[in-house]
């Protein structure tokens, strides 16, 4: 529950997102009003149907999306230069680089590249310049499911956000940026 208090030596206002006076055990269960648990059942909500719109997991289409957005983005500045054997010059991406942009450890990367290259969707070769080093690619089925999946990612998008304005969204965006930078600055308190 968020509660407005004062803080009479300060004189501001702040909002308590939890408050323990709510829920004794200071922590809420299952169905409780804690802002966090609702917001983990409206993201396992939208897993969901996203999995069931598109038949992928949520990992799946990010590797996919950026595996697809490096290439355009390849492609469009190789594109002046070579005509229909563009996809032969097109550098993959590497494994690390995927890892970085994504937020998520090695082992979560290979998993899910060992499933899309056992679809088809992806192809991984060891960097000619570095064999320390695994570049991934789209492969022809890959592109195509990503032109496929994009639209329809952003109808289930669409679907989620109507009745709210474009300024309501661009709050929450603004709101929810906050709460991840708060909890990095706490992660990287943890640490030092």
């Amino acid at each position: 529950m968020i509660t407005e208090t004062r803080d009479p030596k300060a004189g501001l206002e702040q909002f308590k997102v939890f408050s323990v006076a709510d829920d004794p055990s200071g922590a809420s269960g299952p169905g409780g009003d804690n802002l966090i648990s609702e917001m983990g059942r409206m993201m396992h909500t939208f897993h969901h149907a996203f999995h069931s719109l598109t038949g992928m997991s949520g990992a799946q289409w990010r590797m996919i999306s950026l595996l697809a957005r490096e290439e355009m983005m390849t492609e469009q500045a190789l594109q002046e230069r070579i005509a229909q054997e563009t996809r032969k010059f097109v550098a993959g991406v590497s494994q690390r680089k995927i890892q970085e942009l994504l937020g998520v450890d090695a082992a979560g990367i290979t998993r899910v590249a060992k499933q899309l290259e056992q679809d088809g969707l992806i192809r991984r070769e060891t960097a000619p310049q570095d064999n320390r080093f695994t570049l991934i690619y789209l492969t022809d089925a890959g592109r195509q499911l990503y032109e496929e999946v994009q639209h329809k990612v952003l109808e289930l998008w669409q679907q989620a956000f109507v009745g709210i304005s474009h300024d309501e969204v661009l709050q929450l965006r603004a709101k929810l940026r906050r709460v991840v930078d708060n909890l990095s600055e706490l992660a990287e308190a943890d640490t030092d």
